[in-house]
């Protein structure tokens, strides 16, 4: 793939030297489970071991689960769709996996760096599908409960952000009629869960660089917030100068209509079927990622300037919108055509999508290759530093050591 680099940089440098302390001084569970930064990669620490052991640290393994993890995520939404609008509405199932499958999904992917996002993305999209509700409960409800709980425990070790899935897995099992115990045995379990995952994390937070503190009240820094927010919710157009008007107005009305059909779904009397429940859970799930980076990623940079690695999360919203608005179509007169009508035109709009934003991102890509390129021919600047990692000294110790191990001679 165009967009893939392999070669160790930013957090890559650090799963490195973090497995060779491993290599030295032994001590797996600690190693799997401890912080980097503000989360705890265990299916990060997993792929380096296999990557390092098995495939001479290639990126094989990350790419290979990033992609596997994208298309089952994508997949299983797909499933959902098709069951819930079926079987009028099964020939536009499609179109959810193309709001997956994009050249954002693929940078991901390509990507190690970005791994844990796919990695959160498809646990997340997991624990949302496997819980049964009370309509559908069969002889197996008990296991894929279980199992949804199992995968939302899964989601916060592909990144912090997978914290959500608990809330979103109590909201999904109260919408579902599961029953108090159900929602005791999720609300016990995620509580002690979270306190177990953030026990620590201020000692660690504390010793990474930190934005400039603000009043709880600056309008300013609120006004900052709201914009990187709505700039999340726009991706991947805000990531185009020339997008980023139109992507922040995309971005309000998404926002918008994700608050409303949420509320909606929260407050009404009525038993939600079990396609508005995924839903519900997907757009809470990104609201909620949007959120969370609003309020601790928007005074990273001067500007606001959202990566676009977020847009999976994004996709998630998307998916969930369009399959609340779906049945109800279908079932107007003339919908089914209408709805063919406008999936066709959507696809084409996604695909011209793609076109565009793959070769903006083959571009970013290939001058991020050249930075690293020039990192490991022996250039130290700030201009090639910048691309590769915020402390020179550390990075080159680090290359040091492992070119010591025999493990990177490149």
């Amino acid at each position: 793939m165009r967009t893939a680099i392999v070669r160790p940089f930013l957090d890559m440098l650090d799963w490195l030297d973090a497995y060779l302390t491993l290599r030295a001084q032994g001590g797996l569970l600690e190693h799997l489970v401890s912080f980097h930064n503000e989360h705890r990669l265990l299916w990060i620490r997993l792929l380096t071991m296999l990557d390092v052991s098995v495939f001479a640290f290639s990126g094989v393994s990350f790419i290979a689960a990033s992609t596997l993890a994208l298309l089952v995520a994508a997949g299983l939404v797909m499933r959902e769709a098709a069951h819930g609008a079926a079987p009028r509405g099964s020939g536009i199932v499609w179109l959810f996996g193309m709001l997956f499958v994009t050249f954002a999904g693929a940078v991901d992917c390509s990507v190690p760096v970005n791994a844990v996002y796919p990695l959160t993305l498809v646990f997340a999209v997991a624990c949302i599908c496997l819980f049964d509700g009370t309509d559908e409960a069969g002889s197996g409800t008990p296991w894929r409960r279980c199992a949804a709980m199992a995968c939302a425990a899964s989601c916060g070790f592909g990144n912090a952000a997978g914290l959500l899935a608990w809330p979103v897995l109590a909201w999904t099992a109260w919408r579902g009629g599961a029953g108090w115990r159900w929602l005791a045995a999720v609300a016990v379990l995620g509580a002690a869960y979270c306190a177990a995952y953030l026990h620590g994390v201020t000692t660690v937070v504390s010793t990474l660089p930190t934005a400039e503190a603000h009043a709880p009240l600056d309008l300013a820094h609120l006004l900052k917030m709201l914009r990187y927010l709505l700039a999340y919710l726009g991706l991947p157009f805000t990531r185009l100068p020339v997008a980023m008007a139109p992507g922040m107005l995309l971005g309000a009305l998404l926002l918008l209509a994700g608050s409303v059909a949420l509320l909606w779904l929260t407050l009404t009397a009525q038993q939600v079927t079990r396609l508005q429940r995924v839903a519900g859970g997907l757009i809470l799930f990104a609201l909620g990622s949007a959120a969370l980076a609003a309020v601790g990623r928007a005074d990273l940079a001067a500007e606001v300037a959202v990566p676009v690695r977020y847009t999976v999360f994004v996709a998630m919203l998307h998916a969930g919108l369009l399959a609340l608005a779906l049945p109800p179509l279908l079932a107007r007169p003339g919908g089914v055509r209408l709805a063919t009508r406008g999936a066709a035109g959507l696809a084409v709009l996604l695909l011209a999508l793609q076109v565009a934003g793959g070769y903006a991102a083959m571009g970013v890509a290939d001058r991020m290759a050249a930075g690293i390129e020039r990192f490991y021919s022996g250039e130290r600047g700030p201009a090639v530093m910048e691309a590769v990692y915020r402390d020179a000294a550390r990075a080159e110790a680090i290359l040091a050591r492992l070119r010591a191990e025999g493990l990177y001679r490149r």
